[in-house]
């Protein structure tokens, strides 16, 4: 079969030339215009994207995809000496473009009272039903019995309102968890909640698609798309001329983010709220 023409390569995800077990026997999972993702049997994940979708965990990104009427093969992919390979033939060539550090580093030491404003202001981001779901999981997380909070996860990972890249439950649990490690990060606000949230996370990754259980593993390792970090960014200097783009910037990336993750972030901080100001 004759591989279609990949853009030229601009960056990768750092960590897929530092980790030792190499990514082997890649089925294609998953093809749009702009994003490409491939699975192996063991569930980890490597992804190929247009710029339009920009860096992020586990990604390769390349200027243009090829067309999705072009056929491309289902299985035998792999990266293995710093390239992409389908069978023995080599797409792609890591080392001629830039690394991409997906950590999340940024650190809120105080309460984001700009952004959090217009958080509240928005429009309704999600549908009421499903913000209920979130409050549920925030409430139970400050009780010390696990039932509610195995009840409220179960509710949203895995959860689906409509035909989203994405599980929405799981997206706005991404929020959250990077919210909470922000938070923890800055050392000034008190989240205990957000240790609990992950280790309960960890125990129903399997409830949910395989892709999306790579990006819930994301979150809680601390890795972020290039989109997030902007965003998080703009919450540790909560400016109001930096806060207002970067809500506008990622809740209309659906991929990166969007409408669900910012819900997630918004339940988060919410959930500091009574501490920072009582």
């Amino acid at each position: 079969m004759k591989i279609p023409h990949f853009g030229k390569l601009l960056s990768y995800d750092i960590d897929l030339t530092l980790s030792l077990e190499k990514l082997s026997a890649l089925m294609l999972r998953r093809r749009e215009k702009s994003l490409m993702s491939l699975l192996t049997a063991k569930g980890q994940l490597l992804e190929i994207s247009s710029s339009e979708i920009g860096p992020g965990p586990g990604r390769i990104t390349v200027e243009l995809l090829p067309d999705p009427e072009f056929s491309l093969p289902s299985d035998d992919w792999s990266l293995r000496d710093e390239g992409v390979y389908v069978s023995e033939k080599k797409l792609l060539s890591l080392d001629v473009a830039k690394s991409f550090d997906p950590t999340l580093n940024a650190s809120v030491a105080e309460f984001p009272g700009h952004l959090f404003n217009i958080l509240r202001r928005a429009p309704a981001l999600v549908p009421r039903s499903f913000e209920v779901k979130l409050i549920a999981l925030a409430k139970a997380l400050k009780k010390p019995l696990p039932e509610g909070v195995e009840e409220s996860l179960l509710s949203l990972i895995g959860f689906e309102t409509g035909k989203n890249f994405l599980p929405s439950g799981d997206k706005a649990l991404s929020g959250m968890i990077l919210t909470g490690r922000s938070l923890k990060m800055g050392r000034k606000i008190r989240n205990d909640w957000f240790s609990r949230l992950g280790s309960e996370i960890r125990r129903f990754l399997h409830r949910t698609s395989p892709i999306s259980a790579c990006y819930l593993k994301y979150a809680l390792a601390g890795k972020a798309n290039k989109v997030q970090q902007d965003f998080f960014a703009a919450m540790s200097s909560d400016l109001v001329g930096v806060s207002e783009p970067s809500f506008q910037a990622i809740a209309e990336d659906e991929i990166n983010g969007g409408p669900f993750f910012l819900e997630g972030v918004k339940i988060a901080i919410q959930m500091v709220y009574p501490d920072v100001f009582r």
